[in-house]
């Protein structure tokens, strides 16, 4: 959701010019309106998401029509195309960021022993390889390291475990 999210601030930015764009911002045509370049924008970034649902497509395309009648706006204010540049530019620029491998089947090492993470039903671990996705604001992953945990035959550990 954060391609969508900074695909229409970049839509909106790139007109308006009341905030910095993510991706530098390429000129804006004559008169476009805003909201038809955030609805272009979410749109055409949704689209390309969920390119292999058929079914979602369709309803975004619906959604997408309904929700420029409801702005008074039609497919041809120019605001509309320059939405869509403005989320392929966001799509292209995470198009390598390794989100779609980020859903595995995950076993943890060491599992069923103390301390190691264990699923609690048959439902898959929900995304073990995020922490491989390129992260949007990020420079290095260092800036909020935290610390490990306790170990299991600490004082804080067991505090901890006593508590929850």
């Amino acid at each position: 959701m954060a391609i969508v999210q900074v695909a229409v601030h970049d839509a909106v930015n790139g007109i308006t010019g009341k905030y910095a764009t993510y991706l530098p911002a390429v000129a804006a045509p004559a008169n476009p309106s805003p909201e038809a370049a955030a609805i272009a924008a979410a749109h055409h970034a949704l689209v390309n998401i969920f390119a292999s649902q058929p079914t979602q497509v369709s309803n975004l395309n619906t959604l997408y029509f309904a929700s420029l009648a409801a702005h008074g706006l039609s497919d041809s204010d120019p605001g509309v195309a320059y939405g869509r540049s403005a989320a392929a530019a966001i799509l292209a620029a995470r198009a390598n960021d390794n989100a779609a491998q980020a859903q595995f089947n995950y076993t943890a090492p060491g599992a069923g022993q103390p301390g190691v993470w264990v699923p609690l039903t048959a439902l898959p671990a929900l995304l073990p390889g995020w922490g491989e996705v390129t992260p949007f604001v990020l420079h290095n992953i260092s800036q909020f390291g935290i610390p490990p945990p306790p170990a299991l035959d600490s004082e804080r550990y067991a505090q901890d475990y006593n508590e929850i």
